[in-house]
């Protein structure tokens, strides 16, 4: 999969937008919003009233159990807006059509890296036991997976096995208890090599093996539930300070205090993802 800068601009749509005559009979009393996060990294109440704040209507939280189902609940237009990886984001807009609403910042970057861990005593990802995230996850599969393309080996035959574990979380917590080798994480860099934030607790037991080049961050977009109207409104609600706030709202912990926030979409260079 390729990712076009141009898909990433405020309020790019693939679609013709509709008739917003048409559109206010249709707009629902709460705002469905669908994301993907285990539950015990996700601060439902916290983000729900953050949500509400910030766009100034009622919220109903749709928690899908991975991309996938997230992916199809946002073709479907069964939810209204959605926080969604690169991935999930490109399929949806070229299936459907969906709004780009706001982007991720996680300490000041806009972009991320993918990172290829290993724990403690592993030296190569011959006959490792890989723990991903999910089939959909840039930097929990896609990235990792395509850097060991990248160093010559065929990750279906190099590795002895491969799971989907669903989170960041539980693929960390693999490498801990020795029920995996390999995993793949994120991470954001400063200007000086250092990392700012990451997938993996400084106190944890692993290895950076390799990191990824810049890959775009998760995105807020609207879906074809919402009329014109309604769309705009959630994009000038995010791109306020209240809007901006729901990115710390969405974690019980973030890994750096304040380091999430949103911001509104703007035209950018973006990385390319293969699948």
């Amino acid at each position: 999969m390729r990712l076009d800068p141009t898909e990433f601009h405020a309020g790019s749509s693939a679609h013709a937008e509709r008739d917003d005559d048409t559109d206010r009979f249709r707009r629902p009393v709460a705002l469905r919003v669908g994301f993907v996060l285990a539950r015990h990294e996700l601060d439902a109440e916290r983000l729900v009233t953050a949500l509400a704040q910030a766009l100034g209507r009622p919220i109903e939280l749709v928690r899908c159990g991975a991309y996938t189902e997230l992916a199809e609940t946002v073709i479907r237009a069964e939810v209204d807006v959605a926080w969604m990886p690169p991935a999930v984001y490109v399929h949806a807009r070229r299936a459907v059509g969906v709004r780009l609403a706001a982007t991720v910042e996680r300490s000041g970057s806009d972009g991320y890296r993918a990172a290829l861990l290993c724990r403690e005593g592993v030296t190569s990802v011959v006959g490792a036991r890989a723990a991903w995230v999910d089939p959909w996850s840039a930097a929990g599969y896609l990235m990792p997976r395509a850097m060991i393309a990248a160093q010559g080996w065929d990750a279906a035959t190099a590795l002895s096995s491969e799971r989907f574990v669903g989170s960041y979380d539980t693929a960390i917590e693999a490498l801990a208890d020795e029920t995996a080798d390999i995993a793949g994480g994120y991470c954001t860099l400063g200007r000086d090599g250092r990392v700012l934030d990451a997938s993996w607790s400084p106190t944890a037991r692993v290895r950076v093996l390799e990191l990824s080049s810049p890959i775009p961050s998760d995105v807020l977009c609207t879906t074809a539930a919402l009329g014109v109207a309604d769309a705009v409104s959630v994009e000038s609600a995010l791109a306020h300070p209240a809007g901006r706030a729901v990115g710390r709202a969405r974690w019980h912990r973030p890994r750096t205090a304040g380091c999430v926030a949103l911001r509104r979409a703007r035209p950018r260079p973006r990385a390319s993802l293969e699948s």
